[in-house]
């Protein structure tokens, strides 16, 4: 069925020139029936889930043109996608980075900065180093609190609800993982 549907839509697009290939990608959603209840439902029926997959499709293409109206509703489409995808890549961002924002707000003495500036007295590490340095220190102690809290089964940190109550141990195990890849980043940066 799902083929079929690709060959239809593809059929509609005729190129410009013999060799070049039509390259599209088409989200295909298949539904499927369960009977126990899904983890994030209350209800004890059953009901239908549905996935969803990419796939692209090359095809050489003909030479008969193709019309301006499918044209234009490919380039609006296109365009649509892109504007969709810079939204919510920064909508996913904020999702990820909650749960470390969350632990940033909480009470700190500020001892690994202090203990930082008080060896720059002896190494003389230029200031841009030494924020970098505190910066990614803190990336890294930060997310080992939230995975140290969710291991431990924590319900507090610093006197707040540990990160892991408040966000779900899922959300908060993704974010610590994603804390100490972009202090990875940013350790690396500079070579």
């Amino acid at each position: 069925m799902a083929e079929q549907q690709i060959s239809n839509l593809l059929s509609m697009f005729d190129a410009f020139h013999a060799n070049q290939k039509l390259e599209i990608t088409v989200q295909v959603t298949d539904s499927f029936q369960y009977r126990d209840t899904p983890p994030d439902s209350s209800s004890s029926e059953g009901g239908s889930l549905s996935r969803y997959e990419e796939r692209r499709v090359s095809l050489p293409v003909s030479h008969n043109a193709a019309s301006p109206d499918i044209v234009s509703q490919l380039c609006f489409s296109t365009a649509m996608s892109s504007e969709l995808n810079t939204r919510w890549k920064s909508q996913r961002l904020k999702v990820a980075e909650s749960p470390y924002n969350y632990i940033l707000t909480l009470p700190s003495k500020g001892i690994r900065g202090a203990f930082i500036d008080s060896l720059n007295v002896w190494l003389d590490v230029p200031e841009d180093k030494t924020s970098v340095i505190k910066e990614v220190i803190g990336m890294l102690h930060n997310s080992s609190l939230i995975i140290d809290d969710f291991q431990d089964n924590s319900p507090l940190r610093r006197g707040k609800p540990s990160t892991h109550t408040v966000f779900g141990p899922a959300q908060a195990i993704n974010t610590a993982t994603y804390v100490i890849v972009k202090a990875i980043e940013k350790n690396t940066g500079d070579r």
